[in-house]
Order: C-alpha cells, then sequence, then structure tokens
C-alpha cells in the first residue's frame, strides 16, 4: 500500500512517530493473523483510516472505499486510537504549561499583534 502524507496533512516523521508510539502502548494496532491463517488488518491500514476519518471529518463509511474496512471496524479503531494516543502521549504533550511556556506563549502572541481578551473588559 503506498502512503501519500500530502493527503493526511501530516508530515511522514509525525505519522510514523504516532504509529511507532501506539504500536507500543497497545498490541490493537500490530497486524495478526485470523483463525484461518490469513493476516488481518495491518496497522497502517488501521492508522490510515484513523487519519483519514479526523483529517477530513468524513464519516466511518466512507473510508470504505479507500481502504477495504468495515463501518463498525473504522468507528472501533477510531476510538481505540483516542484512548490510546492519550495513554502514549498525554506525559508530554497534553499537559498543564509550566511557568515558561506561558511566558513563551505570551510572548509569541504579542510578536504576532493578539490583542488580549481579559484586560479589554472595560
Amino acid at each position: 500500500m503506498v502512503i501519500t502524507f500530502v493527503r493526511f496533512h501530516m508530515q511522514r516523521h509525525v505519522f510514523l512517530r504516532i504509529l511507532n508510539g501506539i504500536q507500543q502502548v497497545d498490541d490493537y494496532f500490530t497486524q495478526r493473523v485470523d483463525a484461518t491463517r490469513l493476516p488481518r488488518l495491518g496497522p497502517l491500514q488501521k492508522i490510515c483510516v484513523v487519519v483519514c476519518i479526523l483529517a477530513y471529518g468524513l464519516p466511518s463509511d466512507v473510508v470504505d472505499d479507500y481502504i477495504i474496512i468495515g463501518e463498525s471496524m473504522a468507528r472501533g479503531c477510531v476510538i481505540r486510537f483516542y484512548h490510546v494516543v492519550i495513554s502514549a502521549f498525554s506525559a508530554w504533550y497534553i499537559r498543564t504549561p509550566n511557568e515558561h511556556d506561558i511566558r513563551r506563549i505570551l510572548h509569541i502572541n504579542d510578536v504576532r499583534g493578539y490583542l488580549g481578551m481579559m484586560h479589554c473588559m472595560h
């Protein structure tokens, strides 16, 4: 399967970082074989479905045309993805900003000319 990362609105290294991080946390996103010894959906298929749904806001039944996957499986992948991303990346990316972060963000907004909203309450 050829993956064009422009379609997903993300760079290749970001996609691969997400894929590797998710695979380390949950084995749902690894390829397994079923009872007939045929390979089931692979991790790339599952992540591509999730990224297509999230990047374009598609309903889960539309991605069946692009990646051969059922609607309920696509919905399950998205739900599982949410939980796994939170457990895999929350320690680094989803955290309360510290003093340094707040100063940096405020400085960036000052450079942009961001009009503050809290001090404009006359």
